[in-house]
């Protein structure tokens, strides 16, 4: 319940904090690997690499369940998600002295989509919100650049017009 799916417009943790609770569908996860770090009468340290949606909460709750008894999590540390991992952060008070050492560009959580460049006049018109035509080989999420090679935004692709989704208009 404590999550920001929404439930006929409404948060569920919305929900939940106004003391309703509501039924929820299952969500398909996938869990690639639990790793027992740590464990004792009182506590347990796991390693889970998982899929997005995972609640590690609800996991923590199902696996004291199916032993018979309660559980909570007392300590949650993401170290991956997606493509950036803790090995490669920063401290906040590294960041505030020189923020610019650390930005990276816009498009680098995005990298594994499909580029496509597109003309001027189309990276025009996507920055303006407009469905654009464009043929190409990709249906589905791509990432769209400018002629200048500026990243310009992410839209969809039915192979015949790319619709805006995310636009970074630069100008264009």
């Amino acid at each position: 319940m404590y999550s920001a799916i929404k439930s006929g417009g409404r948060k569920l943790y919305q929900l939940a904090r106004a003391g309703l609770e509501i039924e929820r569908e299952a969500r398909e996860i996938t869990i690639n690997s639990i790793e027992c770090l740590f464990f004792n009468a009182n506590s347990i340290i796991l390693d889970i690499d998982c899929s997005k949606g995972t609640y590690i909460r609800t996991l923590a709750e199902d696996f004291a369940e199916q032993i018979g008894n309660l559980g909570t999590v007392g300590f949650l540390l993401r170290t991956r998600s997606g493509i950036f991992s803790l090995q490669e952060t920063c401290r906040i008070e590294d960041v505030c002295k020189d923020f610019t050492k650390y930005l990276l560009p816009a498009d680098t959580a995005v990298k594994h989509l499909p580029a496509l460049m597109l003309t001027q006049n189309q990276a025009r018109r996507f920055c303006q919100g407009v469905k654009t035509t464009i043929e190409n080989e990709h249906e589905g999420i791509v990432r769209l650049y400018s002629p200048d090679g500026d990243f310009t935004g992410i839209g969809m692709s039915d192979r015949q017009m790319i619709k805006p989704h995310k636009v970074f208009n630069q100008g264009v």
